[in-house]
């Protein structure tokens, strides 16, 4: 498998995740009544508000992995490196909607967000590294 096939694979996993969190959404919106928003803030309605929250959050920080291991794959950044990358973000975008629904503190929420931050930063100096 080429880095590229990986990058790809790793897309088509976390979009099949992206459908899975947007469908929790809609679920929450139909259970509360709420066609917008969060609702009106009642503890009943929490669960929506961490669907929204889970399926924003994802829609915020898995493109930019994405659009960065590409390119640092295409740019010929080392396989191995794409491979671990790739790896860190499947573990940080499916630990992080699980750590949502645990109680405060979550290690899996605290480590989602901190391996998907470390993905973001590696992969974006490595494509600095790679394109200068």
């Amino acid at each position: 498998m080429t880095s590229l096939q990986t990058v790809l694979a790793t897309a088509g996993i976390l979009s099949l995740l992206y459908v899975v969190l947007a469908a929790m959404v809609v679920r929450q919106r139909f259970r509360n009544r709420v066609s917008l928003g969060e609702g009106n803030g009642t503890p009943e309605q929490e669960p929506l508000r961490v669907a929204v929250r889970c399926h924003a959050n994802f829609a915020e920080y898995a493109p930019f992995s994405l659009i960065l291991l590409a390119g640092i794959a295409w740019a010929g950044a080392p396989h191995l490196l794409v491979t671990i990358l790739c790896a860190g973000l499947l573990v940080a975008r499916f630990a992080h909607p699980v750590g949502m629904r645990l109680p405060m503190p979550s290690l899996l929420r605290a480590g989602g967000i901190i391996i998907n931050m470390l993905v973001l930063i590696t992969a974006a100096v490595t494509a600095l590294a790679l394109a200068l």
